[in-house]
């Protein structure tokens, strides 16, 4: 009975066209949808007229911060038919992924995720994929990951292009650490920037924080700063070196931070810089004292 056609107005909207080819003889409809690698399911009722065709285009608003769906996210939908009392018919799922309609997109996948890039050599980017999934893997392994989820990753090529598609009033608005690349929790939505000269070691970065968040489930948000950037320091290999810098300059001025501080990290850009050094230091030292089998 019932055709759904999506409409993408990224980063405003998605929308939903549900259309039938004849009367709907049924007294309820509902369209369903979640983003995948997330645990909840959003409900839409479609209001109906049993004697008119189908034609209703539902329309989301993902332009706050609590709605904003992050470019690569995969969501996946379905509608449910029925009486008032019952479920009569659930339609087979499907799926799209979100993308910036601004750019011609291409992509590459793996067995453990894939990367969404344009205008952009397209071997560097299957590096890209490479380096995240090494990651992913490895510190999988470390932090005794039992569930695998999917890795979707977009390329921005400069800081303008990112800027227009973040969340709106978030703190990933502020040109510092964490433009370079953010990671949208349980989507498995990284996005990084190409224009960095540490492009892999961001990528590192990032997917361990991806990495952390499958693999502690609901309680990573109550994990300290320290352990969370700190895992994501230590993974990633190709660090510049300022954070080493820093910590031994502070460890020389006795300025160090004490651990309990780096529950949360600070607000200036240097003291940020020092806690991202203090916590890989921190991090690097109980996995070398006590292994990673403890």
């Amino acid at each position: 009975y019932i055709n759904i056609s999506t409409i993408t107005e990224f980063p405003e909207s998605i929308g939903f066209h549900l259309s039938g080819l004849k009367p709907f003889p049924y007294e309820t409809l509902t369209l369903k949808y979640k983003i995948l690698g997330t645990k909840a399911t959003q409900t839409e009722s479609i209001p109906i007229n049993q004697y008119e065709l189908l034609d209703v285009t539902i329309k989301i608003n993902t332009s706050t911060s609590e709605s904003y769906i992050p470019p690569g996210a995969e969501i996946e939908f379905w509608h449910e038919i029925g009486t008032t009392e019952e479920i009569i018919y659930s339609s087979p799922k499907k799926s799209f992924v979100l993308t910036d309609p601004r750019y011609n997109w291409e992509i590459i996948s793996n067995q453990n995720g894939y990367i969404y890039f344009h205008d952009f050599d397209s071997n560097s980017a299957e590096l890209i994929l490479n380096k995240a999934t090494n990651t992913y893997m490895s510190m999988g392994e470390l932090l005794n990951l039992q569930n695998s989820k999917t890795l979707r990753i977009t390329l921005y090529n400069n800081w303008p292009e990112l800027k227009t598609i973040l969340p709106p009033r978030s703190e990933v608005q502020k040109e510092s650490l964490v433009t370079e690349g953010m990671s949208f929790g349980d989507t498995g939505v990284i996005v990084l920037l190409a224009n960095r000269t540490n492009l892999l070691g961001v990528t590192m970065h990032e997917t361990v924080h991806f990495t952390f968040r499958n693999a502690m489930g609901t309680v990573s948000w109550s994990i300290p700063d320290w352990l969370n950037e700190g895992l994501a320091e230590y993974a990633n290999t190709q660090s510049d070196g300022k954070y080493d810098n820093i910590l031994s300059q502070a460890i020389k001025n006795n300025s160090l931070f004490p651990i309990t501080s780096l529950t949360t990290f600070p607000g200036k850009p240097d003291d940020v810089i020092l806690a991202y050094g203090q916590s890989k230091s921190i991090v690097t030292f109980l996995i070398n004292f006590y292994g990673t089998k403890t």
